[in-house]
Order: structure tokens, then sequence, then C-alpha cells
């Protein structure tokens, strides 16, 4: 069977000087994509948030985060989820609403990996 994943570096657009090493590393799956950020600190990072932003509303039970019609699940045992909402200006002077689900690290260490499912 043919693997279908791309993994790429993602340390280079983050200035933190502690930040060795983030790979990001997307499986396709038959029903979605499987994405998994790895972090390496050189010494214990004080947060770690990853952010998800979207246009559509964005709701989250247990462990899994509801955007239109997909659906994105993560360890609730690791991560700590936060939703919240922006007005940002567009051409024009409209505003749009940009959503932001925020899944926070409950623990710290230099080496950390995160997984979501995505359907």
């Amino acid at each position: 069977a043919e693997e279908k994943r791309f993994v790429f570096r993602m340390d280079n657009g983050y200035v933190i000087n502690t930040l060795k090493s983030l790979v990001r590393d997307f499986e396709c799956l038959d029903d979605g994509v499987r994405m998994t950020d790895t972090y390496e600190f050189s010494v214990t990072p004080t947060s770690v948030k990853e952010r998800f932003v979207s246009l559509l509303p964005i709701t989250i039970t247990d462990g899994e985060v509801y955007c239109g019609d997909s659906v994105m699940k993560y360890d609730k045992d690791a991560l700590d989820a936060v939703v919240s909402e922006e007005r940002v200006p567009r051409k024009g002077g409209k505003t749009d609403t940009v959503y932001y689900v925020d899944l926070i690290s409950k623990k710290l260490d230099k080496n950390m990996s995160f997984t979501f499912t995505i359907n």
C-alpha cells in the first residue's frame, strides 16, 4: 500500500530561542487526516499552545472540536481547550468574525508530541 504522508519542519517559523525542533507530520487516512506535532525544547517550556483558526463557529465536546461538517479529535487528558472569537477588519470597511480554538498542554516537558485526527 502506498503511504500517504508528508512531514515538514516548522521551528524556523517561530522566534522562540528554546525551541530546537517542531516537526508537523500529516498522514492521510481513509476517512480524514492525522496530524502530529512533535516539539523539542532546550529547556522545559512555560507553556505550549496549539491554535486552530476558522471562519465558522467552533464548539467542543469531550475531546472533539466541531467546526462546520468537520470534527477534530484531540487528547483531552493532555490538552485543555479554549474557544474564543475576534472581529477582524477586511477590505471595504467590513469585518469578519474569526473563531479560535486553543489547545493548551496540561503537562510540560522538553520533548512533547500532540496528535489530532480530522474527519
